[in-house]
């Protein structure tokens, strides 16, 4: 089943915006915050394999 929607594929949106959350997590050196969007963007990527 398709996420879509008129802003387009909301799952991709969602993953961009976790790889945006883990680097900046990691550039403000918050490491649980960057730890923890690794691993959704893991069960994300297992998920949609």
């Amino acid at each position: 089943m398709a996420s879509y929607s008129v802003y387009g594929d909301l799952r991709q949106l969602h993953r961009m915006r976790l790889i945006a959350c883990q680097y900046r997590a990691a550039e403000w050196r918050h490491k649980e915050i960057e730890l923890a969007a690794h691993e959704l963007l893991q069960v994300l990527d297992t998920k949609s394999a």
